[in-house]
């Protein structure tokens, strides 16, 4: 597994910085398998605030269905039409909204490459920082989904750090 990162510069609207950070993991065939075989997909690398996004997402989508409802009323469309609109922009509005402002970072996302953008470049490296330490731990995973079902020993002891022993059966292949 690779981590890729391709890091970006751009002013916004009113001239201030913004900095832009794109990751991706590249996998092999064999992790890819294993991804699909434990249905990792959707599994989540980094926890975010989902409901704080959610009524964030919420109160944007519902600024975009006002300003839909101002475009249907000002073009005269007939009233049944309008509530399709109405119902759409704001259902549809929201869910688009919320996957785009989501800080909950799942494997799909980092499979197929996610853009992350700030306003701060620290911020922007501890977001680096964050997916290098999930990537770590995710390729923590999949190793330990490669062996699944062994039984392990941790040794623990007052003078020294856990160590980790597989034990394996007698009529394993060497």
């Amino acid at each position: 597994m690779e981590l890729l990162f391709r890091r970006g510069q751009s002013d916004d609207a009113l001239g201030r910085p913004k900095f832009d950070l794109w990751a991706k993991f590249e996998i092999t065939p064999e992790e890819e398998d294993l991804i699909l075989k434990y249905r990792m997909r959707q599994a989540i690398l980094a926890e975010g605030d989902p409901r704080r996004d959610f009524f964030r997402a919420l109160r944007y989508a519902l600024l975009l269905t006002i300003a839909v409802v101002i475009f249907c009323e000002a073009t005269q469309m007939y009233p049944h039409i309008i509530a399709l609109f109405t119902i759409g922009a704001f259902i549809g509005g929201t869910y688009i909204i919320y996957h785009q402002i989501r800080e909950e970072i799942r494997v799909s996302d980092i499979l197929d490459g996610r853009p992350f953008a700030c306003r701060s470049v620290v911020t922007l490296m501890a977001k680096e920082e964050t997916v290098k330490q999930m990537a770590l731990a995710f390729r923590h995973l999949l190793e330990a989904m490669k062996d699944w079902g062994g039984t392990e020993i941790v040794e623990i002891t007052p003078e020294h750090p856990p160590t980790l022993k597989l034990v394996e059966p007698r009529d394993a292949a060497a």
